[in-house]
């Protein structure tokens, strides 16, 4: 399968083209920590 080259400057989760889900929230949680109370998420 041919990989495609990360464009300079854009992030990991993104091509240029289209968002690879999974690495964006995986670089999300990282730096915003959720929490779930109540039923409720909160950042």
């Amino acid at each position: 399968m041919k990989k495609n080259k990360q464009p300079d400057g854009m992030p990991v989760w993104f091509d240029g083209k289209s968002i690879n889900e999974a690495l964006f929230c995986e670089e999300f949680l990282q730096t915003h920590k959720i929490i779930f109370t109540n039923g409720a998420f909160l950042l």
